[in-house]
């Protein structure tokens, strides 16, 4: 009782004012709840009609300019009562950051004698949830409250000297933690900034990222083998060391099992995913099929990450024929209603998945997906190329002389725009055997003579690596096969139709 008679009596000394910080929704005739409220129901709400629906008309402007900056101001205070335990956006060890973070921001408000029991405490719960989640830097602001409040408050001079000494220990650790970020974060820089780049700094890039790793060894802190983790994954991936990078992975795995790096720190799923992918890329496919049956299972049903998942596993399926796994992956995700829930670019992909694996099996699922992509139509990178592929085949199976002539003629002015000599070059040769098929789409022995170079110049190229992302939906050369079986019949119907009109 006496630590509430303590906050109401410091809230009436110091506090008045403090009721209008908030906005009050109940109130539905206040001005600043309506700004709130139209925004909230008419998200492309202008500026101009909120002044003519709370003012009647543009004269109110200038008192909008003051009344929107309250309301700024007050929704900004909001921040701090989010439920960020509800939400994917905040990374475990953000949220418990952010919770150190209020705890000692509420404990430097109470910097008075009178209230030192009260700041000790504050101080204390921020101190406990500083060193379970390995926020140096905090368990440094928290000491030195605590310290503060021994030199200044209760005089405690074996806990000052005490607590002087556990400050200096932190001091150091957070020291090295902040040197390992540095250098974090401009491997990252480095890597990100164009394949180029990362070629010509790659020596700095392998360096880095080792000394990151002695930089743990050292400390055995869990935020620096984050950023060894992180760093390491991703010059993996950039510079193409596929098998180093699944290596890596499971390692990293492994020492989360043993209890050596926190889970706040670790993300164990998404290490999983990345194994899953990494295994595809590789080609070990019985070792991903494994990994991504078992993470599955632990993702729920509706969330992002399993929808994400799935396409891996979908993958997975078609790059080792396993078409009977795919059908039962699309049937399992189409009919998720969660579906519509994910980014629409997702969607879109699931769009594709479907697409190709009709097109490809000829195989009825059962259903129709109704749907028409809205994202990847308008890029010209990534998935749109397999948006043009799906459209170009069809477009062959047609057989109409003219909309072949006019689609071939657009297929390679976008070869020549978007495939120079710096692109993928698997997906540039399987365009440019597509436009072998335009043109001979009437002879498939004639087709099969003139890509044979081509093909088995794709056959030689590995897969490009993360500078263009994406992973085949179906390997191009079991999809040139399919291209060519479509040709040999299509063509073979149409002879058959002509000699019987004969």
């Amino acid at each position: 009782m006496e630590e509430l008679r303590q906050l109401v009596k410091l809230l009436e000394e110091q506090g008045k004012g403090s009721g209008g910080a908030l906005l009050n929704l109940t109130d539905t005739t206040n001005l600043e709840t309506k700004v709130y409220l139209l925004i909230k129901d008419q998200a492309n709400i202008s500026e101009d009609e909120i002044i003519q629906q709370l003012y009647g008309g543009s004269k109110g402007s200038s008192a909008f300019k003051m009344l929107k900056s309250r309301v700024k101001r007050k929704l900004y205070n909001q921040l701090n009562f989010l439920n960020i335990d509800s939400t994917i956006t905040y990374s475990k060890s953000l949220v418990e950051e952010i919770r150190c973070n209020a705890l000692l921001n509420e404990a430097l408000i109470l910097d008075n004698h009178e209230f030192a029991h009260l700041r000790e405490k504050l101080t204390l719960q921020a101190l406990k949830i500083a060193k379970l989640a390995e926020l140096s830097s905090h368990v440094v602001r928290a000491l030195e409250i605590l310290r503060l409040n021994s030199s200044f408050r209760i005089f405690d001079r074996k806990r000052f000297y005490e607590l002087s000494e556990e400050i200096q220990k932190y001091r150091q650790l957070s020291a090295v933690e902040e040197e390992a970020r540095d250098l974090y974060l401009r491997i990252m820089v480095e890597i990100r900034v164009g394949v180029k780049n990362r070629i010509d700094h790659a020596e700095f890039i392998i360096k880095g990222v080792n000394k990151l790793f002695a930089f743990w060894q050292q400390t055995n802190s869990s935020p620096i083998y984050s950023y060894y983790y992180v760093g390491k994954s991703a010059a993996l991936e950039a510079l193409g060391s596929v098998t180093d990078h699944i290596k890596h992975l499971n390692d990293s795995a492994q020492l989360f099992y043993n209890g050596k790096i926190s889970p706040l720190y670790f993300f164990y799923h998404r290490n999983q995913f990345g194994l899953t992918y990494a295994y595809l890329k590789n080609k070990q496919f019985a070792e991903g099929f494994d990994v991504a049956e078992k993470l599955k299972k632990q993702l729920e049903l509706s969330s992002i990450n399993w929808f994400a998942h799935m396409e891996n596993y979908f993958l997975l399926a078609t790059h080792s024929h396993n078409y009977g796994k795919a059908k039962e992956i699309l049937v399992e995700v189409l009919s998720n209603s969660k579906l519509k829930s994910t980014p629409q670019t997702a969607q879109d992909r699931w769009y594709l998945y479907y697409q190709f694996y009709i097109l490809t099996t000829a195989t009825d699922l059962g259903f129709t997906l109704n749907y028409k992509p809205l994202v990847i139509m308008q890029d010209k990178n990534g998935y749109n190329v397999w948006y043009l592929i799906l459209e170009f085949i069809h477009v062959l199976k047609s057989l109409d002389v003219e909309l072949i002539t006019r689609n071939v003629e657009r297929l390679r002015k976008y070869v020549a725009k978007h495939f120079g000599a710096a692109s993928d070059p698997r997906t540039r040769l399987f365009l440019k055997l597509l436009l072998i098929a335009g043109h001979e789409y009437s002879n498939v022995k004639t087709c099969r003579r003139k890509s044979r170079y081509l093909f088995q110049k794709l056959r030689q190229t590995p897969f490009a690596g993360d500078a263009y992302a994406e992973v085949e939906i179906i390997p191009y050369e079991h999809l040139w096969e399919h291209v060519l079986l479509s040709i040999g019949s299509s063509t073979q119907l149409w002879k058959n139709s002509v000699n019987s009109s004969i």
